[in-house]
């Protein structure tokens, strides 16, 4: 009884943290987007109005980003989950590459794959192709222009191995395990964003049986490896 107590306590104080964390990230847009509504009353011209109405627009766009995401975590923390199916891993990676390739094209970033093996594993209401979308995205927003992001899935030792390599700065040592934590924006990050994906996919992962784990590149850059027990079917 002390110990399900115990969980419990530990639930609530996630509970409340993730709450205040949210409150205190909404804040910030919120505050911004009334700012903006009171600059295109005040415009000079038509040309004016427009150029801050579209600044408006993507402000808008931004937070219902972030609302998204809050409620993605939200249900990923809760325990109404649907049943886990058997999945096709190999679709769902070449479904959220055709998805990107033109985010990467508009980047200048060569997204290529190396191996696809066909392998099958467990998802549920399609999280583990937000899992994998989440991993590329980063790995194209943070490769420089004329830079690589190669992706592979391939199986060893009965697990399904996906993993994600890119030809940017990396992220320094003390940050590889701190940029799992909701809202954790590391010094020096430039790229929009609210901190959320990585935790998101963490989630993921947890839910369905699976690890994520980062690692620098000696010649620079980040690979990204999703491992998860293959499904076999009998």
């Amino acid at each position: 009884i002390n110990d399900l107590l115990e969980r419990i306590g530990q639930n609530i104080k996630k509970q409340q943290r993730f709450i205040a964390d949210a409150a205190h990230e909404l804040r910030t847009p919120v505050t911004a987007l009334l700012l903006q509504a009171e600059n295109v009353e005040k415009s000079l011209n038509e040309d004016d109005r427009l150029k801050r109405q579209g600044q408006l627009q993507k402000g808008l766009l931004r937070l219902r980003t972030l609302l998204n995401q809050l409620l993605d975590l939200a249900r990923l923390q809760s325990d109404q989950q649907n049943p886990k199916r058997p999945a096709s891993f190999k679709d769902i990676v070449l479904l959220v590459i055709t998805d990107l390739h033109p985010l990467a094209e508009k980047a200048e970033v060569d997204l290529g794959v190396l191996t696809l093996e066909d392998v099958k594993v467990l998802d549920q209401d399609g999280i583990l192709a937000q899992l994998v979308r989440n991993a590329i995205d980063n790995a194209i927003r943070y490769t420089p222009a004329n830079g690589q992001v190669d992706v592979s899935l391939s199986i060893m030792n009965n697990q399904a191995v996906v993993r994600v390599e890119d030809t940017g700065k990396g992220i320094a040592n003390e940050d590889l395990t701190q940029v799992f934590q909701p809202f954790y924006r590391r010094q020096g990050n430039t790229q929009s964003g609210n901190g959320l994906g990585l935790a998101i996919s963490q989630e993921i992962a947890q839910c369905l049986g699976g690890e994520i784990q980062l690692q620098n590149r000696p010649e620079g850059g980040l690979v990204f490896t999703y491992t998860q027990t293959q499904n076999i079917e009998k």
